[in-house]
């Protein structure tokens, strides 16, 4: 992996990728996409607690690939 993406590049080097018009045009589209699937999980989460899951709903689990 090269410096510039393992973290272990200095400030120069970040600013100069960060300058580079495809990388912030990844970077707005990677936000863009975060900030609306944020809005999304909290309106999930808002009908959830207007109108909460029965009690005999089923508990799921956490699937092998889903967990940390």
């Amino acid at each position: 992996m090269p410096a510039s993406l393992s973290g272990t590049c200095g400030c120069d080097e970040r600013l100069r990728l960060a300058m580079d018009a495809r990388v912030r045009e990844l970077a707005d589209e990677i936000i863009a996409a975060q900030v609306r699937e944020i809005d999304e999980m909290k309106s999930l989460i808002a009908g959830l607690e207007a109108n909460p899951p029965p009690a005999t709903a089923p508990v799921l689990t956490l699937r092998p690939t889903d967990s940390p």
